[in-house]
């Protein structure tokens, strides 16, 4: 992970971050406010999760609540400043904040989906129309039991 306090509020008023068609107020302080508010709160969180538990799978909910956590703090500043969430600076500054905090962000090896096992598989496929076969014997030998005898 980046050092603290690599992106900074300046760095996010850049031009890669402005509104090709936006008013100066959501390109410029709409940007300033999810630098100062949104960024700041996610940084510190990031940075107080230790990195082996954030980069384990087991705690991907604590990184997607940290993301959304950034992601509703993004839109209610764009709420506040009328300005048009999502959009093409909102979607740089989180490609900007994913590039800084998260640069080996790939999926181990040893976390890619891998063929089940055959015994579940077998149990699952095969009980289903174990039951099936005995609900029609039940419903055969009801019929039958049924029928008056001449």
């Amino acid at each position: 992970m980046s050092p603290p306090g690599r992106l900074t509020a300046g760095s996010l008023l850049l031009g890669s971050f402005a509104e090709a068609d936006g008013s100066a107020l959501c390109r410029d302080t709409y940007l300033e406010w999810i630098s100062l508010y949104c960024w700041t709160t996610f940084h510190a969180a990031v940075m107080a999760t230790p990195e082996q538990i954030l980069f384990s799978l087991a705690s991907s909910l604590l990184l997607l609540r940290i993301y959304s956590d950034l992601s509703n703090c993004t839109a209610l500043m764009a709420e506040a400043l009328a300005c048009p969430w999502p959009s093409p600076a909102l979607d740089s500054f989180f490609l900007q904040i994913h590039m800084e905090n998260f640069p080996n962000c790939t999926v181990a090896a040893s976390f890619q989906p891998s063929e089940p096992p055959l015994g579940p598989i077998v149990t699952l496929a095969t009980v289903p129309i174990f039951l099936t076969l005995l609900l029609v014997a039940l419903i055969l030998h009801k019929a039958r039991k049924a029928e008056p005898s001449l």
